[in-house]
């Protein structure tokens, strides 16, 4: 990820996060450290450093749930995020 990149997803992040939208990192790749996940997650309850089908379908379920959060998909970046 390069500094631009880098600036930009922290930046969109934070402001997802100041309007109620709860931001969840997925670790796909070994390009970015577990400290950057957390950094750009609404905290670190929010960062999942592998995947795979389970997780992915509680992450689906999850978005389907009713509430006073606002549950959006948003790719901040690149799929590299």
């Amino acid at each position: 990820m390069s500094p631009n990149e880098n600036k930009h997803a922290l930046a969109t992040s934070e402001s997802l996060r100041k309007s109620g939208v709860l931001v969840h990192t997925i670790g796909v790749t070994m390009e970015m450290s577990l400290m950057h996940l957390v950094e750009i997650a609404t905290s670190d309850n929010y960062v999942w450093p592998g995947v795979d089908h389970e997780l992915l379908w509680m992450l689906k379920e999850l978005e389907k749930q009713p509430g006073d959060i606002n549950h959006s998909s948003q790719t901040v970046g690149l799929s590299k995020l």
